[in-house]
């Protein structure tokens, strides 16, 4: 193992939610780094693999957090694998260290007991499919590599808007109702984009190997955190409920285990949802 203090941090993907996040920490915690973004190399494009592979050293520590993401398409998927496939052969033309992929939790069969690392596979939507080959093809790669599975993640940052903490919180700051799915009732897991990114540090300086789930270990429905979303806001705001177009994703519950996680991080006290929208709320407005 190389001591991680004198070894690069590459993060591919290094403007999205989670790349930089984790290319922030590791320059906080004083590493080495190099972000790779679209505008130094377009990872669909033809050749593209040369100019990565290029950019890469020996006994570099990359992260592959570059994704078209969510995946909810046929299209999209096709997108998310020539990516892939893009980092693999630059990976085949210069051999690094360590790699960490950001995966997802949506990897997992669903099931009302704890997902562990152990759970099966059995992806219920495109992102998770995409997720799951990914995972097989970087496993091909000989490379020692951790699929980081992070649940919902929310925090500052957030470019897509998904239904949950930052949607609610986006329509608090802009005065308007928030909007639940049914009554809000299916509970999920939530884990704050800093804690992502600590998770990701302990593991570069690990080296962890495998996967590793990124939660928070508790569940909460969608309707309290909505309103607490309300409580703290001071807003004259709503939460409403519009009827369901289908059954709720995931039968309605997502519990998470951070067992593992809590291996690797000793003294993990991650931020619970409930606390971490008062946050974002006191410090974003």
């Amino acid at each position: 193992m190389v001591e991680v203090a004198s070894r690069r941090i590459v993060v591919i993907g290094s403007t999205g939610f989670v790349g930089n996040a984790v290319l922030n920490a590791s320059r906080l915690d004083g590493l080495q780094t190099l972000g790779v973004d679209r505008s130094q190399v377009d990872l669909t494009a033809p050749d593209s693999d040369r100019r990565l592979a290029s950019l890469l050293h020996a006994d570099d520590a990359v992260v592959f957090a570059a994704a078209e993401a969510p995946c909810k398409s046929l299209e999209s998927l096709e997108c998310n694998l020539k990516i892939a496939l893009c980092v693999i052969r630059a990976l085949e033309q210069c051999a690094v260290a360590y790699l960490l992929n950001v995966s997802s939790d949506a990897v997992y069969l669903d099931s009302r007991e704890p997902l562990t690392e152990a759970s099966p596979s059995g992806p219920s939507n495109w992102h998770g499919a995409m997720h799951v080959a990914r995972e097989a093809l970087l496993n091909a790669t000989g490379v020692p590599t951790l699929h980081l599975r992070p649940t919902l993640i929310y925090g500052a940052g957030d470019p897509h808007n998904g239904y949950g903490p930052n949607q609610f919180m986006s329509r608090a700051r802009r005065g308007e109702d928030i909007e639940l799915f049914g009554d809000g009732e299916e509970r999920r897991d939530h884990v704050h984009i800093a804690d992502v990114a600590r998770a990701a540090l302990a593991a570069l300086r690990q080296d962890v190997t495998g996967s590793l789930n990124v939660a928070s270990g508790e569940t909460r429905s969608f309707r309290e955190i909505a309103e607490r979303v309300v409580e703290v806001s001071a807003t004259k705001i709503r939460v409403t409920s519009k009827p369901r177009s289908g059954p709720m994703p995931h039968g309605g519950f997502r519990p998470i285990s951070i067992a593992r996680l809590q291996t690797v991080l000793p003294n993990y006290a991650p931020m619970l949802v409930l606390e971490g929208v008062e946050r974002e709320v006191s410090h974003r407005g």
